[in-house]
């Protein structure tokens, strides 16, 4: 059984990177995504390298590489002032390199600026249990300069080819059944969207790089929820959480914009 779970995600990776991406007289590309524990990766190639899997993450300002890539194709440390403003914001220190080309499919993305960091999620494999090469972060930085929409239920990326926006009417998507729920770019940029809990108003961010939606639990102890504990921990290393227990539940009057998510079961948690 594991050997045939196995092939089926070797075929799947082969069905993504076959696939045609958009024509370019439409003036934006798909890119189709894999998916890996809840969390998108996208088919990359750095300066000409072969394929490798970006994690897409809205919640990571700059994009990143891991320090093995980034040595093996031999990145020349840049000093991109903007850049290492907003690494050196974070309090750590690693390195910035330069990159001619990033490309995503057909899409140049590059050239562009990536920190070299440590990638745990390296070599961890996925649950048909195969390992691909993950060896990095697609940040906000490319995805705001293409302007990237992430379509979750179909498994794509979508890429503006001329300019920071794309070509699609809103029309379009609540046709398909989508709600509209306006986002905001943060100074530090962060996707944000508004929401509402039993009428009161929060403000959320998106992070696509984190698998459960999660609140702290002071408004767990506001809306008094019927919750259960899991087995499972959360952990943020850049806010200095690791291994938190959590507890999930529904919540009640959970609205983000005017979309109900009363019936949607969430995480509640220590958040940094």
């Amino acid at each position: 059984m594991r050997w045939y779970r196995r092939r089926w995600v070797i075929l799947a990776l082969g069905a993504v990177l076959s696939n045609s991406v958009a024509n370019a007289e439409e003036g934006f590309a798909v890119v189709p995504v894999a998916w890996s524990y809840l969390r998108l990766f996208a088919p990359v190639s750095v300066n000409g390298s072969k394929i490798m899997w970006f994690r897409i993450d809205t919640e990571s300002r700059v994009s990143s590489i891991s320090r093995e890539a980034g040595q093996a194709l031999s990145l020349p440390v840049a000093n991109s002032g903007a850049t290492l403003a907003l690494v050196n914001g974070t309090g750590k220190k690693n390195a910035v390199v330069y990159a001619r080309s990033v490309k995503s499919m057909d899409m140049e993305l590059g050239p562009g600026y990536f920190v070299e960091v440590p990638m745990a999620f390296r070599t961890e494999r996925s649950k048909a249990q195969v390992t691909f090469d993950k060896e990095g972060v697609l940040g906000m930085d490319f995805l705001l300069k293409h302007g990237a929409v992430i379509n979750c239920r179909t498994g794509q990326i979508f890429f503006s080819r001329e300019a920071a926006k794309l070509p699609l009417r809103p029309e379009r998507y609540e046709q398909m059944g989508f709600s509209r729920i306006p986002i905001r770019i943060t100074p530090r940029g962060f996707v944000e969207v508004e929401g509402t809990v039993s009428g009161s108003i929060y403000s959320f961010l998106i992070n696509t790089g984190f698998p459960p939606t999660l609140f702290t639990s002071a408004i767990q102890k506001r809306a008094h929820p019927a919750t259960h504990r899991i087995p499972f921990l959360v952990s943020f290393p850049h806010g200095g959480i690791q291994n938190e227990p959590v507890v999930v539940g529904k919540l009640p009057g959970f609205k983000l914009g005017d979309h109900d998510m009363s019936d949607f079961e969430v995480s509640f948690g220590q958040l940094p």
